[in-house]
């Protein structure tokens, strides 16, 4: 699968379940191309969804393990381990642009 696919997938799937939530943020769990993924996202409807990094993550994008997709996307900003879909896709572009 392509890595625009599974980005595609990620930003309009909707939640599958919801695992956990705190005063700022409700925690999700979600199925991707065979891969669970969990993300949080605001509890105002104006919140983007931002995914934890993960092994899960990186492979669901055609990394072998998390340390390789940080290696390739050393560009990538990410914030306390969670990373927003428009992020990717920047990072990605770069990374593309590079190789």
């Amino acid at each position: 699968m392509s890595r625009e696919y599974v980005l595609e997938q990620m930003a309009k799937a909707k939640p599958a379940k919801l695992v956990c939530f705190d005063s700022d943020y409700n925690y999700y769990l979600l199925g991707v191309c065979g891969y669970l993924l969990m993300y949080r996202q605001r509890r105002f409807k104006d919140g983007r969804r931002c995914y934890m990094l993960t092994e899960q993550l990186a492979k669901a994008l055609n990394f072998g393990d998390l340390f390789e997709f940080k290696f390739y996307l050393r560009t990538l900003q990410f914030w306390r381990g969670f990373v927003s879909v428009e992020r990717l896709r920047i990072a990605f572009a770069k990374y593309d642009a590079k190789w």
